[in-house]
Parts: C-alpha cells; sequence; structure tokens
C-alpha cells in the first residue's frame, strides 16, 4: 500500500501517519475534518482487498462492534467498505497493548491480574449479550489506558452466535498460542472459546510465561489440542492458589466443562477478591486425559495414525550415546518425521480432487431454501454423504439462516465426500449509520450508497447558519443500526425554504400508501379517524384538508380511514305472497330467490317462503300478470309488498298456510 500520510479519505479524515500493523488492516492516525478530533482508521490492506473472505471478515468487525456499547470495548465511528477501499474509523486510545505492558513487567501482580481479567469478562460479557464472540482474544488485541482500564478492540474474526461453524479452511485462525482446542480443530466455537482465551492470558500475566510453546505454530495447535498446561504455580509460588484453580477450569479442553459465560467466572473472581484464599475444588475437576480432538474431515485410518505415539525404528547399533552424531541422527529423524506428516496431509487433501476419487457418482440434492441445521443433521444421520463448506452473505429476499445458492448445483451428479459450497443468508444486513454531519448531499449519498443502504431521501431545511446544502442531520441519527433498505431522510440546509405545497387526493389509497404520497410531498400523516363503510378496510374515505389546498410543508393532512363493516348474523324471514284470484289464476310465478309456481287457488290464499338475510333485502316475484315485489325488513324481521298489481286484503290469519321449505316450493298450490 502505498504511503496514505497527508491524503484524505472521503474528503474527511486526513491521515497523519502509520501507527499500527495488522494480519489482516493498517491502523492510522487521523483528523476528523468534520469533528476537528484526533480518530484511529483502520484500513485493510492492499492484499487483502481482492479476497471476499477477507472483506468479509473486515465487514464482520465493523458489523460486531457497531452492535457494542461498552466502556471497554472502543467505539467504532464511521465505516466504508467500497471496492476501492475499506476503512473503519474508531476511537483513538492512548495507551499501550496488554501484550507491551506484560513484556515489560514479565510477572503481573494478582491484584492487576484481577483487574484487567475482569474488565475484561465484563466486555465479554456485554458482546456474548448480543450474541457476539470475539474468536481472538489475546493481550495484543486489548488497549491498556494511562488509568489503569481496558478496551477490547479487533473484532476482526468476530462471529455470531447463532452462525458458529466455520469451514475445514478457516480453522485456527485467531492467534495459536491464546485459541481454544475447539477453534484450533476447526470445530464449533461459541462463547466458551472466548472464555479458554482468558484463561491462557491469566496463565500468562500470573506465570510469566504461556502454558505451550513450540517450535511452530502447528506444535502449539496440537499441545492446545492434546495437552494439560503445567501448574502456573509451579512456575510462580506467589500464584494465590484459588486463581489458580480459576484459571485452570476456565482452560479445561472441552467446552462443556469449563466456564459456560463470562458472568460465570466473574461469579467467582468476585469471590476470590472478597476472600483470597477461598478454595473452589476445580483442581479435582480437572480432567485425567484431554480430549483427542479429530478433524471432521479425516479419514479413520488417518485419524487413528494420529492418536498414535510415533514410533520410529532406526538402527543404532554400534553408536555410542556419546557420539556427537546421534543428536544429528535424532533431528533427522523427527524431521523425517515432520516432513512425512506433511506429505500425508497433503496427499489427503488432494484427494478432494474428483479425478482422483474413487467414490460413486451420485446426485446432488436441492439444498436451496434448507437451513444449515437441517443439512448437518441429514450428515449425522447418513442421508447426506458430502462434506460441507457454508459460506455467509446478507440477502434481503432470503431469510436469514436459509441457503441461497449452491455449487454443485442441483440437478448435478458428483462423487460422494466430495466438497459441496452453500451459500448462506445472514438476512437483511444491518448497516450502522455513520456521522454525516459537515459532508454535502452529494458526498452523504456517496457515503451511504456506498455501504449498502438503498432507500435515502433529502429534506431541505431553512439554515443559514451553515454553507448551502450542506448535511444537518439524518433520521434515524447517526449510530442507528437499521435495515439496508430501511429509509434514511438526510436533512441538508437551504437558503430558503419552500413555504407551502399543494395536498394529493389520497382518497380510495390504503393508508399505508397515502402515508407515502403525503411522505413525497413534504406532508405527514395527521390524526386518523376510523369509520365503518362499504369501503375496503384500510381505505381513506375522506381527507382534511382537500385536495389542491396549499399548506405549510411538513403539515399534518388527517385522515378518516374505513373499517368496513361488520357482518350480521343471518337471519331467516319467512315471506308470505297474496294474489288477486281474479286476475292471475293459471299464471306462473317465480322469486328471485329461486321459488317457482303456478297459482290455481281462486281462494285467495298466500303462497309462503323463507328467506335467509344478513341485512335488508328486496326480492323480486315476476310472473305472466305482472311484477310483485317485497322488501324485507332485517331488524324488524317483517317482509313488506312495495308494489302489487292489484291489492288485495289478506285472508284471516287462521287461513294463511304455513311456511314451507324452498325445497317444497317448486310447484306448490297454496
Amino acid at each position: 500500500m502505498e504511503s496514505l500520510t497527508g491524503k484524505r479519505l472521503d474528503g474527511r479524515y486526513e491521515i497523519i501517519r502509520q501507527i499500527g500493523i495488522g494480519g489482516m488492516a493498517n491502523v492510522y492516525r487521523a483528523k476528523d475534518l468534520a469533528t476537528n478530533t484526533t480518530v484511529a482508521v483502520k484500513i485493510l490492506r492492499d492484499e487483502f482487498s481482492d479476497s471476499e473472505d477477507f472483506i468479509r471478515r473486515f465487514k464482520n468487525e465493523s458489523k460486531a462492534i457497531s452492535l457494542l456499547n461498552h466502556p471497554n470495548i472502543v467505539k467504532v465511528l464511521d465505516v466504508n467498505v467500497t471496492e476501492k477501499i475499506q476503512y473503519i474509523v474508531m476511537e483513538l486510545i492512548d495507551g499501550i497493548t496488554l501484550k507491551e505492558y506484560i513484556d515489560q513487567r514479565k510477572v503481573l501482580s494478582w491484584k492487576e491480574t484481577v483487574k484487567f481479567t475482569t474488565q475484561l469478562l465484563e466486555a465479554l460479557a456485554h458482546a456474548h449479550q448480543k450474541g457476539i464472540v470475539h474468536r481472538d482474544i489475546k493481550p495484543q488485541n486489548i488497549m491498556l489506558l494511562s488509568d489503569g482500564n481496558i478496551k477490547v478492540m479487533d473484532f476482526g474474526i468476530a462471529r455470531f452466535s447463532r452462525n458458529e461453524r466455520r469451514t475445514v479452511t478457516d480453522k485456527a485462525i485467531g492467534s495459536v498460542h491464546y485459541i481454544s482446542p475447539e477453534q484450533a480443530q476447526g470445530d464449533k466455537t461459541d462463547a466458551r472459546s472466548d472464555i479458554y482465551s482468558v484463561g491462557v492470558m491469566m496463565y500468562e500475566m500470573l506465570a510469566g510465561v504461556l502454558p505451550f510453546e513450540s517450535d511452530t505454530p502447528v506444535g502449539v495447535a496440537i499441545k492446545q489440542i492434546s495437552e494439560s498446561p503445567k501448574a502456573p504455580t509451579e512456575v510462580n509460588n506467589d500464584i494465590p492458589k484459588p486463581l489458580e484453580e480459576i484459571l485452570l477450569h476456565a482452560m479445561l479442553k472441552t467446552p462443556s466443562a469449563r466456564y459456560q459465560t463470562a458472568e460465570e467466572m466473574l461469579k467467582d473472581i468476585e469471590k476470590f477478591k472478597k476472600n483470597p484464599t477461598a478454595a473452589f475444588e476445580y483442581k479435582y475437576m480437572q480432567e485425567s486425559e484431554p480430549t483427542k480432538y479429530i478433524d471432521k474431515v479425516e479419514t479413520k485410518e488417518l485419524a487413528k495414525a494420529k492418536t498414535k505415539k510415533l514410533k520410529l525404528n532406526f538402527n543404532f547399533k554400534g553408536l555410542s550415546l556419546k557420539d556427537p552424531n546421534l543428536k544429528m541422527y535424532g533431528t533427522a529423524a523427527a524431521t523425517f518425521a515432520f516432513s512425512a506428516l506433511i506429505v500425508i496431509f497433503v496427499m489427503f487433501k488432494m484427494s478432494d480432487n474428483p479425478l482422483l476419487s474413487s467414490e460413486k457418482d451420485v446426485a446432488v440434492p436441492n439444498f436451496v431454501g434448507m437451513t444449515q441445521e437441517e443439512i448437518e443433521e441429514n450428515v449425522n444421520n447418513g442421508t447426506y454423504r458430502f462434506r460441507f463448506e457454508f459460506v455467509e452473505e446478507y440477502s434481503a429476499t432470503v431469510p436469514a439462516g436459509q441457503v441461497i445458492s449452491q455449487k454443485p448445483a442441483f440437478p448435478k451428479s458428483v462423487k460422494e465426500n466430495q466438497r459441496i459450497t452453500i451459500r448462506i443468508s445472514l438476512g437483511e444486513e444491518i448497516i450502522r449509520i455513520p456521522s454525516l454531519d459537515g459532508l454535502t448531499r452529494s458526498e452523504a449519498e456517496r457515503r451511504l450508497t456506498s455501504l449498502g443502504f438503498t432507500n435515502i431521501s433529502i429534506e431541505p431545511v431553512e439554515n443559514t447558519s451553515v454553507p448551502e446544502n450542506t448535511v444537518l442531520r439524518t433520521e434515524p441519527a447517526t449510530g442507528t443500526n437499521i435495515p439496508s433498505s430501511e429509509k434514511i431522510v438526510i436533512y441538508i440546509a437551504v437558503v430558503q425554504r419552500i413555504v407551502d405545497v399543494p395536498v394529493p387526493y389520497v382518497v380510495g389509497l390504503d393508508i399505508e400508501e397515502a402515508r407515502r404520497v403525503l411522505m413525497d410531498n413534504r406532508l405527514t400523516v395527521g390524526a386518523i379517524s376510523r369509520v365503518e363503510s362499504d369501503a375496503p378496510p384500510g381505505t381513506v374515505i375522506l381527507q382534511t384538508p382537500d385536495e389542491g389546498t396549499r399548506i405549510s410543508m411538513n403539515s399534518r393532512v388527517d385522515l378518516t380511514v374505513s373499517i368496513g363493516r361488520p357482518t350480521p348474523p343471518e337471519k331467516t324471514i319467512t315471506v308470505v305472497v297474496y294474489f288477486d284470484p281474479n286476475l292471475i289464476v293459471g299464471s306462473t310465478w317465480s322469486s328471485s330467490t329461486g321459488e317457482g309456481f303456478t297459482y290455481t287457488n281462486p281462494a285467495g290464499e298466500g303462497w309462503a317462503f323463507n328467506v335467509t338475510v344478513t341485512g335488508d333485502a328486496d326480492i323480486a316475484i315476476n310472473g305472466a300478470s305482472g311484477p310483485y315485489n317485497i322488501h324485507i325488513d332485517y331488524n324488524a324481521g317483517t317482509a313488506t309488498p312495495l308494489q302489487i298489481t292489484t291489492p288485495v286484503a289478506p285472508p284471516p290469519a287462521s287461513s294463511v298456510p304455513p311456511p314451507v321449505s324452498s325445497s317444497d316450493s317448486s310447484s306448490s298450490s297454496p
């Protein structure tokens, strides 16, 4: 990366000098020209800027820290991740790393160790409650301030606990001297992995040495997995026994055996502070033989070979123990053995190539829409015979936890045990709104767009104290974490604001659509009245003021919204039809409800049938002699003739026939 000293990032952050070099990013002291403050800027190194994996980790760091707000965690102020440059702006910490302090002091007192460990556990408890596991806890990632307090930083490989598995290629990503056995093995990691790392740090602070050392990182990782640490009191007998028990309990190989939460470990430390002679008896809970973790992608033969001690048969006949060549032979033997293991490992890895596989061909299932847990369950029960690599990415369309795509795609055929790459949705990306104060409108829009925001609106505000087109604030406010598609309003300064706007017509629209139309016209929804109406529920049926009225910007428009009409219960009403026998004898009649008959009785009797209604209704009876209309009054439960060709008096009540069902009235003669 070319020298950045003197350059500005996005016209705002002026780089002063480099102050740190990390594994995947460099840190610079910079001046925030908008706030006139000094900040720290972490910039992804050039060699990783083209790597999707490193950019994803870099994004994870910014996402992780943006969710955290704790006095012992470094605060993030701004984030920008684009194709050209990726950086995180943080508060500048004036101090040294805890590692530098340990190197200076060699051995820390138990009081200092307890003070630092307590603050670290409190920070981790906060992160774990947010579902975030740091996964790289080490003194190099902890800043020590002049007042004796610490701040945890570098969440570069932080991981959300609900997505806790990593592929084999990502194993041992943390610093090997501090990683947990399960992390070194590439196995499932959770908050208990951070607890193990805290135990290692306590060991280093109290004993002045690390619990495991080797000539190579691989050697250290193997010891993390398979060896128990030497008791720290054997290195420094000034260490209080209860504190030794606490740190060794945190460093147990099996996650379920060690402290389960940071709070649980904090409680024991508080007990120790109150009574430094307290015994926790964790020494009786130590594992008699550390668990041998076997890589889940290894063959049984290779796994078996690794769990046995390496036996080397050399012919030392005639070789004196004082022979100077003995050391040479021993070194050569060790080198040969190590090289042989490397060759075996490489050959095993080459078996990923399907051309070298003797496995049978099988069809690749369709994993799209499934969850990682469902896939792994089928692996465990033997349904799927593949090796899976899970890669996470954000998606605004696929729910979190579901498979977005796979490679090879369905329905191709591949060899059994071949690697299948599965892309898992993290859901819609949650992004922290950066500070845009002092930027111009175009600069602010570019910044938000580069972060992934897709719904940006501009709102002018009359303001003569700053240059025109300068950002005054945002809504939601700076520091808020929101989905990438959620609307952000940028308020910018204008010399003279628009005084009034016309009211749009929103009657007939759904309430949410009406709200959007009003917002687009720089108006807001006022009082909402809800009334019964024939219009569909949620539809605007009245607005105040009326369409076209000019009102001040941001004024309120009151709306009346329909809640529809409740459906009353059904009611059955008997309809009796009377006719003039002199006019309609022999006529054929039918009603709009389906009943029909031929009138033949001249006695003036009525024809009765039942009608089921849920409100007032009209029934038309039509025949050769003319129409006959009946009105049904739902509330009164009566049927009233509206029109009759020739009115006739109804007969006495005793002569009215009883109601009949519609099924019996098709050709009745009353």
